[in-house]
């Protein structure tokens, strides 16, 4: 059973943003009202707008289908082969936050040179 966790709400707010019925279903199954709908992905890039938003796990998880054709129409694959090259940078500020967590001191500190301008292609 979901938590009723920020995250686990954060990614409620998302999907029901989107729209897509089949897995606000299995969100509403396990929050144990109704049962869950026959399966259905929403569009390619709806589907990629998702993971996006719901940040970098998500957006590996869907690189990594980006690469499975045999798992997902070409459609799919294509859209989810964006998420290689083109999705936005973290805020410089979340990852300075993880950092800190991890290392309890400042990347400077940690490193000899670290360089906060993201090497990815600029997001649009």
């Amino acid at each position: 059973m979901l938590s009723s966790s920020s995250r686990a709400l954060e990614i409620v707010r998302v999907v029901s943003q989107h729209q897509w019925d089949y897995l606000l279903g299995l969100l509403s199954a396990q929050l144990g009202s109704v049962p869950a709908a026959q399966p259905s992905l929403p569009a390619p890039e709806v589907l990629c707008r998702m993971l996006t938003e719901l940040g970098p796990v998500f957006v590996k998880v869907g690189q990594l289908l980006s690469t499975r054709p045999d798992l997902l129409p070409d459609r799919y694959i294509r859209a989810l082969g964006t998420l290689q090259s083109a999705v936005p940078p973290a805020p410089w500020s979340e990852v300075e936050t993880r950092l800190l967590e991890q290392w309890q001191r400042p990347a400077d500190q940690v490193f000899a040179r670290f360089d906060t301008t993201p090497v990815a292609v600029p997001w649009p």
